[in-house]
């Protein structure tokens, strides 16, 4: 009898052992499982694509967008049937709401290059190596030759390019002029302004050819705004130098004439651009259009009508 009492006995504490080992795996699983889950979430939340869904800069912005969202129903509503290539970039400074398409496609960066040759240039000026005023010169020929440009395509082939810093800056910014950048790259070197792009994260952008991409240019003028490239006084000098653009036909135009809009044009054959800081009272926003399309000029008309549109979502909301 003593032995079946503890035969019972034993086979009871085995069933509730079993029951405990059952229970435990249970809990286990179901721990498991909601890390696991909340991981895959935020993962998820950070895949880079060129959809523009999901994209995380190297400032630790999100850049988020949905495809029945305001801003991509404005941007398909202008680019329509437009044929060529489009990439869209847009973003809120106080809000954070954005919008990208084709956000990392490169594409020829015509005169948006300038951006790059502008900030190294102000970068020499705050490490002491020339001023403003320092007066640089060199013969048309060695430019062309320095720059690989032939004489078919020259703009000049003679006499000297002479020009003061501010006035090269002024030049190559506003009015895109081409030897004004020819001469500052030749004094600041081409190798630093590689490194003044590695230095301020764009690191989806070449110089040689030079290309670059939407998610480029919103990083480079998020830290512009922010007062990130050099220092404060050398942002608000290149904020002020862009926001003195003649070139006026995308961005700016249709929008009020007192807006302020800091930025920057490129255009190369197939390829138009325009990218920049549209400052609102309650808004200011960044907004960059590339294209490469064998209408040109409608390219010009598809990125100032998507200009319109944002601007009217932005101000009215």
């Amino acid at each position: 009898m003593i032995y079946k009492y503890q035969d019972r006995s034993y086979r009871r504490r085995r069933r509730r052992a079993g029951r405990g080992k059952i229970i435990f795996k249970i809990i286990v699983f179901f721990l498991l499982s909601y890390f696991v889950f909340i991981g895959v979430t935020k993962v998820v939340g950070s895949i880079s694509n060129t959809s523009g869904k999901g994209i995380i800069s190297p400032l630790g912005s999100l850049f988020t967008s949905e495809k029945d969202s305001k801003l991509a129903s404005i941007v398909s509503s202008s680019i329509n049937n437009s044929e060529g290539v489009y990439a869209v970039g847009i973003k809120n400074l106080q809000t954070g709401e954005s919008y990208f398409l084709n956000a990392d496609r490169q594409f020829q960066s015509a005169s948006l290059y300038k951006l790059w040759v502008m900030g190294e240039t102000f970068k020499q000026i705050d490490e002491g190596k020339f001023s403003d005023t320092a007066v640089f010169k060199e013969s048309a020929e060695s430019l062309n030759k320095k720059f690989d440009i032939s004489s078919e395509s020259a703009e000049i082939t003679e006499g000297d390019v002479e020009m003061s810093v501010s006035d090269a800056l002024e030049r190559m910014i506003t009015v895109s002029n081409n030897y004004a950048a020819h001469l500052l790259n030749s004094k600041i070197g081409l190798s630093n302004v590689k490194k003044f792009m590695t230095e301020y994260k764009q690191h989806g952008s070449d110089l040689n050819p030079p290309r670059t991409t939407v998610t480029d240019m919103v990083i480079f003028f998020e830290q512009l705004y922010n007062k990130q490239i050099i220092d404060t006084n050398a942002s608000n000098r290149m904020l002020d130098l862009l926001s003195r653009q003649e070139i006026n036909d995308r961005i700016p135009d249709g929008l009020p004439e007192e807006t302020r809009v800091a930025h920057k044009t490129g255009e190369l054959g197939k390829f138009k651009h325009d990218a920049g800081i549209v400052f609102l009272k309650d808004s200011d926003y960044i907004i960059v259009l590339l294209s490469e399309t064998d209408d040109p000029a409608e390219a010009v008309d598809v990125e100032a009508k998507i200009s319109k549109g944002v601007y009217l979502y932005f101000s009215n909301n």
